[in-house]
């Protein structure tokens, strides 16, 4: 009778080794290294005439070089497109945020994103609005000032698909400047 209870308990100890195996996954070697979040300053072109958006961001870093978070813009003040009409807008949009950061560690680094999200352009006039997608990719770099903040500068191309009932998709989509600043920890080498 205690060979057969020692046989068991061996028995288990080793079927229980077999369930401690891990299956190896696409995302089982990003590992959770940071969370960041911060205020960005854009500056773009809006038709003819230009604008300056304020926004914020957050999200979680994985593997020292990847980011996934959600942000958003939105006009400081109202604009005009110099369309030739008087009418002054404003704009907001947000969305998903994917970056990536090679050698993030380093002082200086090169930092790509991309938003991929919604927003809303308003005719202050009128009150009008117009919902649209927008997609805006960017390419700057990144300065470590210390361990938990960072500045970006960079640019990048924001694309606007709307119903141009209130000012059109071209009018909207256009270049930009932008500077960051981010705050938070990373932990890990």
């Amino acid at each position: 009778m205690k060979k057969m209870i020692f046989l068991a308990l061996v028995g288990i100890l080793m079927a229980s080794t077999a369930f401690g195996q891990k299956d190896e996954t696409l995302f089982s070697k990003l590992k959770l290294t940071g969370a960041w979040g911060g205020t960005a300053f854009n500056f773009a072109q809006v038709g003819e005439g230009y604008t300056t958006l304020q926004g914020g961001y957050g999200g979680l870093e994985f593997g020292k070089n990847f980011f996934v978070g959600y942000g958003g813009l939105a006009s400081i003040g109202d604009f005009d497109i110099n369309d030739g009409s008087n009418d002054r807008y404003r704009l907001d949009y947000s969305g998903l945020i994917l970056g990536y950061s090679p050698k993030s560690y380093k002082t200086i680094h090169l930092q790509t994103s991309v938003l991929l999200g919604g927003g809303n352009v308003r005719n202050i006039g009128t009150a009008n609005s117009d919902d649209f997608l927008a997609i805006q990719p960017y390419l700057g770099v990144e300065l470590n000032i210390v361990r938990w903040m960072r500045i970006g500068i960079g640019g990048g191309y924001r694309a606007v698909f709307a119903d141009d009932n209130i000012a059109s998709s071209a009018n909207l989509s256009n270049a930009f400047a932008e500077v960051k600043f981010k705050f938070g920890w990373s932990w890990g080498r």
